[in-house]
């Protein structure tokens, strides 16, 4: 089973990605970001390479998430996967992969309002807050998440990590009765 955690900057992607690892027996998190940070690096460097602002533009950083997502596959028998896309093409080439490989491969997208997120960001890191690039691309994820090929949406206002990952389970178990959370408390 492979479980999309899409979302905005902010939005608390990586958070319920982890409590969601902590409920589901065999399951791993694979987070494609640090891939794509190297590459941008090696991309700025080498003198032939495609200028880019964005690793999701590189396409090696798609065709080697996308490899390494079938093989992680092959190995753990949940992959929870969280990621910022507001490129639907993007979207659609890591998922149609992805069910390639599993058929039981889901796509939540957690949302909440732009000025939430902007919070959010900005509590980070409180003495540089949010970059410019970070500003930028978290308005244009929360703009692209409301067009319905980036359903099914997952509200996170007003709730907790572990709220919005137990809303997803029972989402999933509602499509496949398989899916049993592990017997102990979130960490």
């Amino acid at each position: 089973m492979v479980i999309f955690i899409n979302g905005s900057f902010g939005v608390g992607k990586t958070t319920v990605a982890r409590w969601l690892v902590q409920q589901l027996p065999h399951s791993v998190l694979f987070d494609p970001e640090p891939i794509g940070v190297v590459l941008l690096h090696l991309a700025r460097i080498w003198p032939s390479a495609t200028r880019a602002n964005d690793f999701q533009d590189l396409r090696i950083w798609r065709k080697t998430s996308i490899r390494l997502l079938g093989v992680i596959c092959r190995l753990r028998r949940v992959v929870v996967v969280p990621m910022a896309f507001s490129n639907a093409s993007y979207l659609r080439d890591f998922l149609s992969a992805a069910r390639r490989r599993d058929g039981e491969t889901f796509h939540f997208c957690l949302t909440a309002p732009l000025a939430a997120v902007r919070e959010r960001l900005g509590s980070r890191d409180v003495r540089r807050g949010p970059t410019e690039w970070q500003l930028r691309r978290s308005e244009e994820c929360c703009e692209a998440h409301r067009r319905p090929e980036f359903a099914e949406l997952v509200s996170t206002e007003g709730r907790s990590p572990q709220e919005v990952a137990q809303d997803i389970l029972a989402r999933i178990r509602a499509c496949v009765d398989t899916v049993e959370p592990q017997r102990h408390a979130a960490r």
